[in-house]
């Protein structure tokens, strides 16, 4: 490993140890004033900058790249504007998105560097997941939000009345999590094939319904840009009858248990109606809490922190302005990932559909913050960049993530 290939090590390390952290530790373990996931965090993206000036080569901005990270800047910050005039206060962690994302913009890496990051953000995501549910077992306690055993009770569980969280929030975000394992483990194949054993179990366990959609559709999106599964020729017959049958028996799978989605249907139109009510910027984090609470029409007992869902949430909580930067992000990620799916690359479309699949029926992206859904969609963007410049003839040898760059 080179030195400048260091600072891609600490990034990919950011959110991962952000997570573990703020389970781990509990609010009063401070360092200099500041929460330890906070201090740590920022630790390493000081590192990460240190090894970014010094090795980090010459600054040589690549125009997709610089297209990209214009956008995630201006969500942030009008994010972080709205958000702030509505009463809202963030913490320090706000503000390694925009540093991070400047580094990666100002010296891209190449596709061998975003493997590297990518390698070390998914390895040490597994890590944390599988630490955190040893120490549920042995009954530390993880969070006072939760009980030591770190299990929730859900109505769809393999475990009966119990579901999966690990060291996330809840069983969506570990099942969504558990989705982006899988895809990732199955491309880079070989020692990687163990991030499938620890996606799957994240999804049965978490019983997510919506990560075990965003596994399928990533699936099927590789199957769509792959000419061939091993010895498999995948034509287009074969390719339409997969999705079809995978389609149907996930129709089955999330309308026959309960077709009001765990009574997200209803919240999806309460938020809607909630839009109307300040349609250009939205409502705000504060506004949307209290217009909840002074609703008579919204039922007690559904819970209404968001919208479970990015685009109805995006426009509820920061307007049609919020939202429309929202969907040029999606568009222009998916686009550019489809663009060079073609090429072997696969992993950047299924990841970017995952995302996508999983923000569907529920909200993890903070637009303000560098959460693990952030991170795997800037991380299915960075795979995009260099491949048709530096491939144009090699395109056999990217069909799996063992390729040599």
């Amino acid at each position: 490993m080179k030195k400048s290939d260091l600072y891609f090590v600490f990034i990919g390390l950011l959110t991962p140890v952000t997570i573990f952290l703020r389970a781990v530790a509990k609010d009063d373990v401070l360092i200099k004033g500041q929460n330890l996931s906070i201090a740590l965090t920022w630790a390493l993206l000081a590192l990460a900058a240190v090894f970014w000036l010094m090795w980090g080569g010459s600054i040589r901005p690549i125009r997709e790249m610089s297209f990209f990270a214009l956008i995630v800047l201006t969500l942030w910050s009008y994010t972080a504007l709205r958000e702030s005039a509505g009463g809202s206060t963030f913490n320090y962690l706000a503000f390694t998105l925009p540093v991070v994302i400047l580094l990666l913009s100002l010296k891209p890496p190449s596709v061998r560097q975003v493997r590297l990051l990518a390698d070390v953000f998914f390895v040490a995501l597994a890590a944390v997941a599988l630490i955190g549910t040893v120490m549920s077992f042995v009954s530390y306690p993880l969070s006072d939000q939760y009980a030591p055993t770190r299990f929730m009770i859900g109505s769809f569980a393999p475990l009966g009345e119990y579901r999966w969280v690990s060291v996330f929030e809840t069983t969506t975000q570990a099942g969504a999590v558990g989705s982006y394992l899988a895809l990732y483990g199955f491309w880079r194949g070989g020692w990687f094939f163990r991030l499938m054993s620890v996606g799957g179990i994240l999804i049965v366990l978490s019983a997510s319904r919506g990560s075990t959609a965003a596994l399928l559709a990533g699936l099927v999106v590789m199957m769509w840009l792959l000419p061939k599964i091993g010895k498999i020729k995948l034509t287009t017959a074969v390719k339409v009858a997969v999705t079809s049958i995978g389609s149907l028996a996930l129709l089955i799978l999330i309308l026959t248990k309960d077709r009001t989605l765990n009574s997200r249907t209803d919240i999806w139109l309460n938020y809607f109606d909630l839009s109307t009510e300040s349609p250009f910027l939205g409502l705000g984090t504060n506004g949307l809490q209290m217009a909840v609470q002074n609703d008579p029409t919204i039922p007690t007992g559904i819970p209404m922190m968001h919208a479970h869902n990015i685009f109805l949430d995006s426009l509820a909580r920061i307007g049609i302005v919020g939202l429309v930067l929202v969907l040029i992000l999606f568009i222009f990620v998916l686009l550019q990932a489809f663009r060079t799916g073609g090429t072997g690359i696969w992993i950047s479309a299924a990841l970017a559909v995952a995302v996508l699949v999983n923000q569907l029926s529920d909200v993890h992206i903070d637009w303000v913050y560098l959460d693990y859904d952030y991170f795997v969609l800037i991380v299915a963007f960075l795979f995009t960049l260099h491949v048709e410049r530096v491939f144009p003839q090699s395109r056999a040898k990217l069909l799996t993530g063992q390729h040599h760059v």
